[in-house]
Order: C-alpha cells, then sequence, then structure tokens
C-alpha cells in the first residue's frame, strides 16, 4: 500500500496507464479549448517523458519535481500577467 487506502494503490495505476491516458485526452482538450498552451505544453512533456521510456510509471511523470517547477513559474507568470493587464484597465 503506497499511496492508497486499503487494498486499492493508486500508484500502481501508473504502471499500465491505459485509464489515465484516456483521461488525459479530455484534459487537454479543455485545456486546449480554455487556450492554456502552457499547461497543454507542460501535459505534452510529461506525456513525451512516459512515452521515451525514461519513466516507468507515469505517476512519477505527472508529479516529476522540474516538471512541477515548470509548472509553478508558469501558473506565477499567468497571475503577474492577469494583475498587470488589471492595472493597465483600470488607468
Amino acid at each position: 500500500m503506497a499511496l492508497g487506502v486499503g487494498p486499492f494503490d493508486p500508484f500502481a495505476l501508473g504502471y499500465q496507464p491505459l485509464l489515465m491516458l484516456v483521461a488525459s485526452m479530455p484534459l487537454a482538450a479543455m485545456l486546449w479549448w480554455r487556450r492554456l498552451g502552457y499547461w497543454l505544453l507542460i501535459l505534452a512533456l510529461d506525456l513525451a517523458g512516459y512515452a521515451s521510456g525514461l519513466f516507468a510509471n507515469l505517476w512519477d511523470v505527472l508529479f516529476d519535481p522540474l516538471l512541477v517547477l515548470v509548472a509553478l513559474a508558469s501558473v506565477v507568470r499567468q497571475h503577474l500577467q492577469s494583475i498587470r493587464s488589471a492595472r493597465s484597465i483600470a488607468r
């Protein structure tokens, strides 16, 4: 039992990730529809890292520390841009 409660272990889903890969398609469509290109790029990099065979488990790719930092930087950047645009509209 690595992450789950009881006999269910969600980390084990990362070794046979068909369900997770199928679930990522509507997520990618939503990111594209809302024009969240940075997030879509991060998801694409994650899936490319998994497809290249660098990681054995999809969870390892999705929570890779470097990509988490890139995602955090993207959120901060988007937030700062929204603050700047709100200030320029208020003037």
